[in-house]
């Protein structure tokens, strides 16, 4: 269940929605959402509020892409809906030239039994066009279908496989599961330092912001990192990106569930020995971790002896709970207490609170509310309204050095 104030429902899935992060970030990238014209204004809102994201994260206002919409009616879903595909696929290679046109049905055609994949065949061999039919149709998807990592999947395979070099270029690497619109600014910027540091200088995020011309390249590319995070699914990401490893022969490393400063210090070194970069990567980590000892002495003179609330959203938050809370103490702030969500099952507890106290110790623990001092959460709902801070759960230093600030700013009186 998913839960807000006075009002739980139901968490049910449609795939459209991913389908706005497949052109978001690529001007050469076109998608279709071939359904009816209600669908396609909630898919243009992601897909102008997720570019929006993008561009303010990554600096770079030119990308964008195309969203197209079928625009299925009445008598579509009775006499079905393949010639007005045809019709819009033509139209958007006579018009725009797209690199790639991705497919996304909706439930609509799903329903009819329209045989969109032998169409987009058809229109793609008539072209010249590469045209993919993403899996799903609207809500009627088998379980929880990652359009993303589907879309990155095919056009891998497309694009790249009959491209793979037995010479790999020791500059280009390939970080799957990536997405702009789903880390935080600090966490993204982060990781594209660390891996420059570490000797790349092309890296590439299928699906994207990534071009026709950048898939060829990937079979050149000497590393794969798995890196996941918001509504990607960490088993299909991690799958996709032992499977383009696999391809390409080349070495993989699961960076998804680093997310501590200490976890961060051991895969970048670990990498840093195998790329011979071991020096530039300790001062880069004695630099990180010097402002983080910094900033803890300050939080201790500004929020030592508070009281604070940590509420837990959902049950698999609850290993993320240790770093903050050592955090904290480290602060001088001791009296702590976690809040559980009401969309936490009560036989969850017991494990929930095993995870946590194993590592941090005693801690107070309540279903109902409580007034604290200082006020962090691990879900991003209503935050503004709260005026809670949420808490981090990211790789490197610079998302933990940002949720420290915010905390010595917000409820310690003064600035970094």
């Amino acid at each position: 269940m998913i839960f807000t104030p006075g009002k739980q429902r139901k968490i049910i899935h449609c795939n459209l929605m991913q389908a706005a992060l497949g052109a978001v970030q690529n001007p050469r990238c076109a998608v279709v959402i071939h359904n009816v014209r209600s669908c396609s204004k909630v898919v243009w809102d992601a897909f102008r509020s997720l570019g929006e994201k993008y561009r303010e994260i990554t600096g770079n206002r030119k990308m964008d892409g195309f969203l197209f919409c079928t625009g299925l009616t009445d008598q579509d879903a009775v006499f079905g809906g393949n010639e007005k595909l045809r019709r819009c696929l033509e139209d958007i290679c006579d018009e725009i030239h797209p690199e790639v046109i991705l497919v996304v049905c909706g439930c609509v055609p799903g329903v009819i039994g329209d045989d969109t994949e032998a169409l987009c065949q058809e229109v793609e061999a008539e072209t010249g066009t590469t045209v993919v039919l993403l899996p799903g149709h609207g809500f009627m998807v088998p379980g929880l279908v990652d359009t993303v990592t589907s879309m990155a999947r095919l056009l891998f395979d497309t694009w790249t496989l009959p491209q793979v070099k037995a010479e790999k270029d020791r500059e280009i690497c390939l970080v799957s599961g990536l997405s702009p619109a789903y880390s935080s600014p600090e966490e993204y910027h982060e990781l594209m330092e660390v891996l420059r540091l570490l000797g790349f200088t092309r890296i590439l995020c299928p699906p994207v912001g990534v071009s026709r011309n950048d898939y060829i390249d990937m079979g050149r590319a000497s590393q794969v990192v798995s890196f996941t995070r918001g509504a990607f699914q960490e088993q299909a990401s991690t799958e996709n990106a032992l499977y383009m490893a696999h391809r390409l022969d080349v070495p993989m490393v699961n960076w998804t569930h680093v997310r501590t400063p200490a976890e961060s210090r051991r895969a970048f070194m670990e990498m840093a020995s195998l790329r011979e970069k071991e020096e530039v990567m300790e001062m880069y980590c004695r630099k990180q971790e010097s402002r983080l000892v910094k900033l803890l002495q300050k939080g201790k003179r500004a929020v030592r002896g508070k009281s604070c609330r940590m509420q837990l959203g959902i049950t698999r938050q609850a290993e993320g709970l240790r770093q903050p809370v050592a955090f904290l103490r480290a602060m001088g702030i001791e009296d702590i207490t976690i809040v559980l969500a009401a969309m936490i099952p009560r036989e969850d507890e017991a494990s929930i609170r095993s995870v946590v106290e194993t590592e941090c110790g005693a801690l107070k623990w309540s279903r109902q509310e409580v007034s604290a001092d200082v006020r962090l959460s691990t879900v991003s709902f209503d935050l503004r309204q709260s005026h809670e801070i949420l808490i981090p759960s990211c790789l490197g230093y610079a998302g933990w050095i940002s949720f420290i600030t915010q905390i010595v700013k917000t409820y310690g009186g003064c600035d970094e």
